[in-house]
């Protein structure tokens, strides 16, 4: 196996796909068993000697006193360094984190690249690739519209996207004043997409506490019981469940904002909500509990049939928007 020079290697940190560059506390680890451990070779570009692989082990032979490393040898055109750099650090060694894959799989998008050579020349999945392609565009629309929004990590971004538009700008305008992490947002996401929180003050505290939003599911569900308990309608006390889902109670075609989908049967579960008002829909509607229901059957029903108070079975759903 050839063998190159530590000195001979060029060092460019475009193609390290680590956001943070080299670890010093992994560098001093490794150089600490250097000489009892058989490290696997670093991969570098032939024609420009560029490293695309193994900064970690470089900065360690440096410190353990070996200048002369095993090298495999990758002949790749100037585009597909980067590309080479990321696959490499997928494959082995330490764990690229989120955050660092969505940038990496952004990076690509913007070179050029189409998610579909992403998802072949890496190996990542479609899911991956759609994720970063929604944060990028959530970014250029904070950008254009100077929202703080804009400085957001990518991988909290990401979350973001998967709210309703009218959702986004307020939802990242709180996680700028709290200063959410990645880990947070994705908490507060989940809660809002389960519709486990109302208002802003939910939304933050979702962000800061992570008990809250356990707190709050309990809650709901007692209610929820209580008012199954109370309901001499219900029969069967034991079809009460726990839908996990949120909005799986009910079918695709019942989802949609603002839309009733007549003549619809909600899979055969019959959903409890609340009258409320729509500035949006210009009156009263049902907005129906998504996070719970139980199991019993049921007819077709419109959002209509709601207003007058008795709880029948609805198939609108109401999207929150935070002011």
């Amino acid at each position: 196996m050839d063998t190159v020079s530590v000195n001979d290697l060029v060092f460019d940190r475009a193609l390290n796909p680590r956001a943070h560059g080299v670890d010093q506390e992994v560098v001093e680890f490794y150089a600490g068993i250097f000489e009892e451990v058989v490290w696997p070779p670093i991969v570098a570009d032939r024609a420009t000697k560029k490293l695309l692989d193994g900064w970690h082990r470089v900065e360690a032979a440096k410190r353990a006193g070996a200048y002369s490393l095993p090298v495999l040898w990758v002949d790749a055109k100037e585009e597909e360094l980067f590309a080479h750099a990321v696959k490499l650090n997928l494959g082995h060694g330490l764990r690229l984190t989120r955050e660092e894959r969505l940038r990496a799989v952004a990076k690509l998008a913007r070179e050029g690249w189409t998610p579909e050579r992403i998802v072949e020349f890496l190996g990542c999945t479609p899911i991956l690739v759609k994720q970063a392609e929604q944060a990028e565009d959530l970014r250029a629309h904070f950008r254009a519209t100077q929202h703080p929004g804009a400085a957001l990590p990518t991988e909290s971004l990401a979350e973001v996207a998967k709210l309703e538009p009218v959702d986004r700008d307020a939802v990242a305008e709180i996680i700028c004043d709290v200063e959410a992490a990645p880990a947070d947002v994705r908490r507060a996401v989940r809660a809002i997409r389960k519709e486990l929180v109302e208002t802003d003050a939910d939304v933050k505290k979702a962000l800061m506490d992570p008990e809250f939003v356990k707190l709050r599911q309990r809650w709901l569900a007692f209610q929820l019981r209580q008012r199954a308990r109370s309901d001499g309608g219900i029969a069967n006390q034991h079809r009460f469940q726990r839908a996990r889902g949120g909005g799986g109670t009910l079918p695709p075609h019942a989802r949609l904002g603002g839309q009733t989908a007549p003549r619809a049967r909600c899979a055969g579960r019959v959903v409890y909500g609340r009258i409320v008002r729509s500035a949006a829909l210009r009156g009263p509607i049902f907005a129906p509990h998504r996070a719970f229901c139980y199991n019993a059957p049921v007819g077709g029903s419109k959002a209509a049939d709601a207003v007058s108070g008795r709880c029948k079975p609805a198939v609108i759903v109401v999207r929150r928007k935070f002011r």
